[in-house]
């Protein structure tokens, strides 16, 4: 998982506030998808 933090990827939506941008990403992360795509790596 990554998140781009350059300012072409948040500009539009967050302007110059990245802490934002960051929380925002935090509260789509679907973690029961996650945990299984980690849990399915061998």
């Amino acid at each position: 998982m990554a998140l781009d933090v350059w300012e072409h990827a948040y500009y539009i939506d967050y302007k110059n506030d990245r802490g934002k941008f960051i929380e925002g990403f935090w509260n789509i992360v679907d973690w029961e998808e996650l945990d299984k795509y980690f849990k399915n790596i061998k």
